[in-house]
């Protein structure tokens, strides 16, 4: 009895049939919003000039400005389950413009509190908080390149 568990242990452990991988790892909803910097600061940054999180995952187009406009991601499993050394690209149309805009951003470090994705437009990316994107799209890619999620707004799907 004892081979035959570790037999089967062995077999899931080689092919980790049990993980959750990119392929299944889907965006259920996005919400969006702006955000000045002073909402990202708390009292801990005074001690250790370092950032508190709050557990969540924050990947912005220009680190050093925190006001922007952003995008909060849920997924359909733990974001725990994003690929480290993963990307995301960020496309959107700003108000007033024909072009699309378009940053590639690495996934940030994700520890096992992390609850929340914010992906923000900061910096000369977003410099007006009275304005929206006319549209979007945000895509998750693996080390490879490989899309496994993405998600549009009405407008941009409709083009």
């Amino acid at each position: 009895m004892k081979i035959i568990i570790t037999s089967i242990l062995i077999l899931f452990s080689q092919y980790n049939l049990w993980a959750v991988t990119p392929t299944n790892l889907k965006i259920s909803r996005i919400s969006e919003t702006y955000i000045e910097a002073k909402a990202f600061s708390s009292i801990h940054e005074h001690f250790n000039y370092k950032e508190n999180t709050r557990h969540r995952i924050i990947a912005r187009t220009n680190e050093s400005d925190r006001s922007g406009y952003y995008f909060a991601i849920s997924f359909n499993k733990k974001i725990s389950h994003l690929p480290a050394d993963g990307r995301i690209i960020l496309e959107w149309i700003p108000e007033g413009k024909n072009d699309v805009a378009k940053k590639e951003l690495a996934i940030p470090e994700i520890n096992k509190y992390s609850r929340d994705l914010l992906v923000g437009l900061t910096g000369s990316d977003w410099i007006n908080s009275k304005i929206k994107p006319v549209a979007w799209k945000i895509s998750f890619l693996d080390k490879q390149g490989i899309i496994f999620a993405e998600k549009t707004s009405f407008l941009w799907s409709s083009n």
